[in-house]
């Protein structure tokens, strides 16, 4: 509760530069007050408020400029595309217009892959859960992968290991930040490589799901952002499945660490199972 303040107090108050620049949207104005009383108190709260506004600010118009971004490239291609499909329907030209169609396509896909990414990671999250095995699991999502592995020209294989106890955890949402790391995995291998899937108990109570891709590995220098929402070095990238992965790790008590080791990039998925897992 904040002590009651005087009258010399509040009119300390009422001058700082700080007050009238934050209510104007300047969110580096800092109080300066030298007092050791509740003015400088208030004053050292002000600052820490306008410093987490600023840090909130900052990230909000980072991640809007980056939604603009996402969207605004394959509109920008349909665009060119429609009026490319306008004039080979009047030229007649068939071949042409099948891959002009084609092309629209892919373009969509990408523009709803993204919407759908983005909604997944700005909306709270209801996590139904169920027993799972973690065997079957990673089946399902390699399943889901074989298109993309045969499209890529790289080999995706599950390592056999031990029967694993159940981990409590939403199908549907685990899938997809499995799905993510394998497609991750697939996307940083080469033509001809291969991703290794495994599972096992990776710490008492815990089950570690490792997806090992033979790319190049992550350099040191991206390795503190990766799971940043929009951080991506690939052209085509997101940059919300790692982040939208991690997030989905936290909602079931896990995490998702990377091991920097030689030899391409090893993600684990740790997960507790299900007689630990949070409720």
């Amino acid at each position: 509760m904040l002590p009651q303040l005087g009258s010399d107090a509040i009119e300390q108050l009422r001058r700082m530069p700080s007050i009238h620049t934050l209510g104007v949207g300047d969110y580096t104005a800092r109080a300066d007050v030298g007092t050791r009383d509740e003015v400088e108190a208030l004053a050292s709260a002000v600052d820490r408020m306008a410093e987490d506004v600023r840090q909130r600010d900052a990230a909000l118009k980072e991640m809007a400029a980056s939604v603009a971004h996402e969207i605004r490239n394959p509109l920008n291609s349909i665009k060119l595309l429609l009026a490319l499909l306008a004039d080979d329907i009047a030229a007649g030209r068939e071949a042409s217009r099948v891959e002009t169609l084609q092309t629209l396509e892919y373009e969509i896909s990408k523009l709803t892959g993204f919407t759908e990414e983005f909604l997944t990671w700005s909306r709270p999250a209801s996590v139904l859960r169920e027993p799972i095995d973690p065997l079957a699991l990673i089946g399902s999502v390699v399943d889901l992968a074989a298109g993309e592995s045969r499209q890529r020209g790289v080999r995706l294989a599950v390592e056999p290991g031990a029967a694993l106890p159940p981990i409590s955890a939403d199908r549907h949402r685990l899938e997809q930040a499995l799905l993510n790391l394998v497609i991750n995995a697939l996307q940083a291998s080469p033509d001809g490589g291969q991703v290794l899937v495994s599972a096992s108990a990776s710490a008492p109570g815990q089950v570690g799901i490792v997806v090992q891709d033979s790319g190049p590995g992550v350099p040191a220098e991206h390795r503190a952002r990766l799971f940043e929402p929009f951080f991506t070095t690939r052209t085509d990238g997101t940059g919300l499945g790692l982040a939208n992965a991690d997030k989905i790790a936290a909602e079931h008590g896990g995490a998702i660490r990377l091991d920097s080791g030689t030899g391409g990039a090893r993600f684990i998925l740790d997960l507790p199972v299900a007689d630990s897992a949070p409720a």
